[in-house]
């Protein structure tokens, strides 16, 4: 939902409803003497928050934040007491939920002429302050390690009509994994670092829009130093989506 305030700012505050699936294949002989295989889901929520601006002719300003979104506990997964279920993979955490992170950013639009504009953002994905992702197993814990991560973007947007925008994008960010926790990530190899992103707007009528997109993250492999030294993960990854906007 969001509300403009006289001409130039607008505020929007978007509910989230999250739903993640898992599933294990660790036979006996991958990561011990029992089979660790196993499946499960849960559901969550959390906030999205979004201000606009206009801070000059031509400029535009945006600030967001996102919430942690606070999924439910997967019990196939969770072992808080340590070593009574074989399919635990997050033995040991207070909290192995596996939530989404908190993210906040800031960003800048120069509308260059009425065909042109160009986007910029940065953004910071706090990982460290979920469990699963950024507690330390050398304290006896059983999270991947992962450190924070700031996200550099850039885009460009050209409309070739009333009704159509071209969208373009690249980010860049380091891997949220440290090289020496490379070993402990084979489960959770997200080394990639680049998105290229290309999207098209669909104006359908002055109250309603379509928006796609597709995205290509390139692949990437880190290797592993100190107690992961020689270990080495990769990932390439497509993606795409859809969505609907409304005006009242």
């Amino acid at each position: 939902f969001s509300y403009k305030f006289g001409k130039t700012a607008s505020l929007a505050v978007a509910p989230l409803l999250g739903y993640e699936m898992m599933e294990t294949n660790l036979p006996a002989g991958f990561f011990g003497p029992v089979d660790m295989s196993g499946s499960d889901s849960a559901m969550g929520w959390g906030v999205h928050v979004g201000f606009v601006a206009d801070v000059g002719p031509g400029w535009t300003l945006g600030l967001t934040y996102q919430s942690k979104i606070d999924m439910a506990e997967m019990s196939t997964f969770c072992d808080a007491a340590g070593g009574t279920n074989p399919s635990a993979i997050f033995a040991g955490l207070d909290d192995c939920s596996l939530d989404m992170p908190e993210q906040f950013g800031a960003g800048v639009v120069w509308q260059i002429n009425p065909a042109w504009k160009i986007v910029g953002d940065i953004k910071q994905v706090n990982w460290s302050k979920v469990d699963v992702f950024g507690t330390d197993p050398a304290l006896g814990k059983g999270g991947f390690g992962w450190k924070d991560q700031t996200i550099f973007k850039i885009g460009a947007g050209y409309r070739s009509s009333e009704k159509f925008e071209w969208r373009f994008g690249f980010n860049y960010a380091d891997s949220p994994i440290p090289d020496d926790w490379v070993s402990v990530n084979l489960l959770a190899p997200a080394v990639t670092t680049t998105h290229i992103t290309g999207g098209l707007g669909h104006t359908l009528s002055k109250k309603a829009d379509l928006n796609y997109y597709i995205a290509y993250i390139p692949e990437n492999e880190q290797v592993g130093t100190g107690p992961s030294l020689g270990t080495k993960a990769k990932m390439w990854q497509w993606a795409a989506g859809i969505g609907y906007n409304a005006r009242f």
